[in-house]
């Protein structure tokens, strides 16, 4: 798995998932938390949950993980 190009919609989805990730102080975003956030940037919801799983699998993540705290405003 490699990372997207920068500039495209499935990157953008990358690159929120790392900001999310320091804003959570590095806890695991959740798929609910990136449904949201599709939803706020009007992204294709489908498309931005391969990305996120994508995104975990190039990270080493696998499996369950525990759950974050509720999204950071």
């Amino acid at each position: 798995i490699k990372r997207p190009s920068a500039g495209g919609l499935c990157r953008a989805v990358w690159d929120a998932m790392d900001e999310l990730r320091v804003k959570l102080e590095g806890a695991i975003p959740t798929s609910e938390q990136v449904r949201n956030l599709a939803a706020e940037k009007g992204w294709n919801k489908n498309n931005a949950m391969i990305e996120f799983y994508q995104w975990r699998k190039y990270n080493g993540i696998v499996g369950r993980t525990p759950k974050a705290a509720a999204s950071p405003e």
